[in-house]
């Protein structure tokens, strides 16, 4: 069965650099799925708010494809808006998910989106609060003080000791979707 590993996290909390890092140490070819990318696929100054969400729910979609393909993935997410989780949870129902939250704190996460210079400055602080709020994990990394490739090892080494992630099925019933 496919691995499907959901990073969780404010914008430059270290989500992608963890990703890239579980693509090397990984044992099988894992797909990085990232909204950012749906995100980018339509102009900021185009994005209303009903543009946006049609954009999330697409990327929900193409998840649920992806995952009832027998992907492996991980998926780079931000559930900055309450509505969200509903539909990325209908959308993988049906799939064992390791859900992991990644965690930075916010100054370190401001810093970066400085230094990164392709981010909204402020993304992280307006994220901060909202992204972990309705969400249950079976791990959590911070990667403040604490390497991508760290990060990556210990979120593998759970999923490799771990054959039923509880978090996702937790979540599914706290949202009483079946």
């Amino acid at each position: 069965m496919a691995i499907i590993i959901f990073l969780n996290g404010i914008s430059s909390s270290g989500k992608s650099s963890i990703a890239r890092e579980i693509q090397k140490l990984g044992h099988a070819p894992y797909l990085h799925v990232k909204l950012d990318t749906f995100l980018r696929m339509v102009q900021p100054e185009k994005r209303s708010r009903d543009v946006t969400n049609a954009i999330i729910s697409n990327f929900h979609q193409c998840l649920e494809t992806l995952a009832r393909n027998g992907n492996f993935m991980i998926i780079d997410h931000v559930l900055q808006d309450p509505g969200w989780l509903p539909g990325c949870l209908t959308a993988l129902r049906h799939f064992n998910i390791y859900a992991i939250g990644v965690h930075c704190e916010l100054s370190v996460a401001k810093q970066r989106e400085i230094n990164r210079g392709d981010r909204n400055i402020g993304t992280a602080a307006y994220q901060s609060g909202r992204v972990h709020a309705a969400a249950i994990y079976d791990l959590q990394v911070d990667t403040t003080h604490t390497s991508p490739a760290s990060c990556a090892q210990a979120i593998l080494d759970f999923v490799y000791q771990t054959d039923q992630p509880l978090a996702w099925k937790s979540m599914l019933v706290k949202n009483t979707i079946i």
